[in-house]
């Protein structure tokens, strides 16, 4: 099972924000550790001050959390099973 960790790093519209690979780097990201984890794992740069950067970020994460849900259900029918969703409609 795989795990996702978008980091948004904001801020990138002043001078003195840390570039994303320092925020990696201090953050521990890309460790073997991690690695082994199967942590997935991404460090945007942004400015929400113009929304720069946010959706290229949150369209990535939102891929990834598609890739997880279809590979842990092999179908994208989430109707509940059985008799529960008969009774609600489904």
């Amino acid at each position: 099972e795989s795990k996702t960790l978008l980091v948004l790093a904001n801020k990138q519209d002043l001078p003195d924000a840390l570039h994303p690979g320092e925020v990696a780097r201090q953050l521990g990201l890309g460790t073997e550790e991690g690695r082994r984890l199967g942590i997935r794992w991404k460090v945007s740069p942004t400015a929400a001050t113009s929304t720069a950067g946010m959706q290229e970020a949150f369209a990535w994460f939102g891929e990834r959390v598609a890739e997880d849900f279809w590979a842990q259900h092999g179908t994208w029918d989430t109707r509940p099973p059985g008799l529960l969703g008969k009774v609600q409609g489904w």
